[in-house]
């Protein structure tokens, strides 16, 4: 008999405990499952936010693309008068400051500048922009071959002056 009930004592603990580790495990499910939720919701609004700022550097590009176009049109006819070095840097300063184009462009105004190195910090005051998009577009700008930049100090260094 009490071997019977040593048997049962054990099966209800083993019962007890096999009960314990399932609404762990649920649980466990659950907290996994709201964390990829919460990971996909992320994913889906930083896929839209990069396909806004696609949208928007596609945007610019074209309008630059215009800009030249109509500056090298406007070079062939006016002949010496008129410098076109001074015509873009003038459709720059439009595209910056009144038409509040993108961090590149910022950049890249900046960088024409009279320092020829800046930090990233440098560059998110004076573009006004956050330090992260600050350093997508150093990226950006970096693969398209237009700056250096230095992963250890942080440094940015504009390969080709445009304007002088």
């Amino acid at each position: 008999m009490k071997s019977e009930e040593k048997f049962k004592s054990l099966q209800q603990e083993l019962n007890s405990f096999w009960e314990m580790v399932k609404n762990e495990r649920n649980q466990t499910e659950g907290e996994l499952h709201q964390k990829i939720q919460t990971l996909e919701t992320e994913l889906a609004e930083l896929k839209a936010k990069y396909s806004d700022a696609q949208a928007k550097l596609t945007h610019i590009e074209q309008q630059f693309n215009e800009a030249v176009e109509k500056l090298e049109s406007f070079s062939k006819e006016q002949k010496k008068d008129v410098d076109a070095l001074k015509l873009l840097d003038i459709y720059l300063v439009l595209m910056g400051d009144v038409f509040n184009s993108s961090v590149h462009v910022r950049i890249l105004l900046i960088l024409h500048g009279e320092k020829p190195v800046y930090t990233l910090d440098e560059l998110a005051k004076a573009s006004g922009s956050r330090l992260l998009e600050v350093k997508q577009a150093v990226f950006d700008l970096r693969n398209a071959n237009l700056v250096e930049y230095n992963d250890e100090t942080q440094e940015i260094r504009l390969v080709n002056r445009f304007l002088t």
